[in-house]
Formats: structure tokens, C-alpha cells, sequence
């Protein structure tokens, strides 16, 4: 016979474990499911914008001045130039009198460039000469120059060179020169040459002293005023072109 001890204490236990059941089932399936998170949007990514480079600055114009008129523009005037200055006084076979002759009226394509050179770092500029001097007719109907006012950059001064005698004569041909000017493919002038040694003709820019002073100018264009280049003398007889 079990005594009512014993019986309470079964009870309790069994009472016990039918809680422990009830809740875990519960913890199983009977419980509402946690709500899915709403995921945080990612932000956009822009790409930051590369500055455009500004303009490089450019260096103001410089100021032009009145040149005064009681004071000189100089001058320079050049023959043809010497392409080949070793046959022009050595190998070319024509006479010690005209060889003298070439060493007293012209200038090679090296002293050509240094004297463009000089010129340049002594601060002259080109300029057109009907800028320096003009034609006008007086009362009495006669025509007459007249002096103007030239306007320079400041820190300048004027320079006009001219070529003479720029012809291209049959003894030059036999003396190292360039043998006459061309326009080029490209719409710019050209020198034909043909060297004395190897007898081969071709064009170049920097055997000939209007495509040389061309060039000069490309790559100095403040030493032209204007557009100012030079001013040909010519003869009218076996000519530049």
C-alpha cells in the first residue's frame, strides 16, 4: 500500500514533466516566426567629376609704342645664301676671281642662321616697310615719301631685311645654291636643290634663305610684326619661281 507521501511526490513529478512537454512543444512550433529584417539599402556610388583643366593662361599682349621717327630702322639685305660652302670655294671648278667674289657678296646657311639668331636676341622685330614709310602726292602733283608713326612692341626694336638679287642664275646653279622656290604639296614654299656631289635634286626648307627666315618665324612669332617678313629684289631675268 503506497502512502500518500510517496503518491504527492509522483504526482508532482508527473505534473512536472507534463509542463516541460507542453512548453517545449510549444517552443517548437507553436510560437509566431521572428519578421525577416528589411536590408538597408547600399548607397549609390557616383563617380566624383574629373575637373576639366582650365585654359593655361596666356601671357598678355604687349603693349605697342610710337617709334620714334627722328631714329633709324635698320636695315639688313642678303643674296642668295651658300648651300655648299665646301664646293663654292674648293671643289666647284670655276675661277679664284668668282670664288672671291662669293666670299665678299654672300653668306652660307650657318652664318645666315646665326645672323637671324643674333638679331633676334637683340630684341628687333620684323616689320613691313610701308608701315615705316608711305607715298603721298603734294600740291604741285609730285609724288613724295612720307615718314609714319610706327607702333612696336615695347622693348623692340624695328628691323626690315630684304633679299637682293634673288634670282636664281645659271652660274649659280654650278656654285652650291638652291636652284629656284617652289609651293609645296602642303601650300607652304619649297627650295629645289640639287647637291653637287651626288647630282640628286630635291626640296628643302633649310637650304634657301626665304624658306629658312619661313621656319624662323614658326618657331619665333614674335619676332614678325604683323605677319612681316621680308622684301625680294628682283631683276626680271631668270627669276625666282
Amino acid at each position: 500500500m503506497k502512502t500518500p507521501m510517496k503518491l504527492t511526490c509522483k504526482r508532482a513529478v508527473s505534473l512536472g514533466l507534463a509542463l516541460l512537454l507542453a512548453l517545449s512543444a510549444a517552443g517548437c512550433g507553436g510560437k509566431d516566426p521572428e519578421p525577416t529584417p528589411t536590408p538597408t539599402p547600399e548607397p549609390e556610388i557616383t563617380e566624383t567629376p574629373v575637373p576639366t583643366p582650365e585654359s593655361q593662361p596666356t601671357d598678355p599682349p604687349v603693349p605697342l609704342v610710337a617709334w620714334p621717327t627722328n631714329q633709324v630702322v635698320e636695315h639688313l639685305f642678303f643674296h642668295p645664301v651658300i648651300a655648299y660652302p665646301q664646293w663654292a670655294w674648293q671643289d666647284c671648278p670655276s675661277s679664284q676671281s668668282q670664288k672671291m667674289g662669293l666670299d665678299d657678296w654672300m653668306v652660307t646657311v650657318e652664318e645666315y642662321n646665326k645672323i637671324l639668331q643674333s638679331v633676334y636676341d637683340n630684341g628687333y622685330v620684323l616689320v613691313n616697310m610701308n608701315d615705316v614709310w608711305s607715298e603721298y602726292t603734294n600740291d604741285a602733283g609730285e609724288t613724295r615719301m612720307r615718314r609714319n608713326v610706327l607702333m612696336v612692341p615695347e622693348g623692340k626694336k624695328p628691323l626690315i631685311i630684304s633679299f637682293d638679287d634673288t634670282n636664281y642664275y645659271e652660274y649659280m646653279l654650278q656654285e652650291g645654291f638652291t636652284s629656284k622656290l617652289v609651293i609645296g604639296e602642303d601650300g607652304e614654299i619649297w627650295a629645289e636643290c640639287t647637291d653637287p656631289y651626288t647630282k640628286e635634286t630635291f626640296l628643302t626648307q633649310d637650304l634657301d634663305a626665304t624658306t629658312i627666315l619661313d621656319q624662323f618665324i614658326l618657331e619665333h612669332p614674335d619676332f614678325s610684326l604683323n605677319g612681316a617678313k621680308a622684301i625680294y629684289s628682283l631683276t626680271g631675268y631668270e627669276g625666282i619661281f
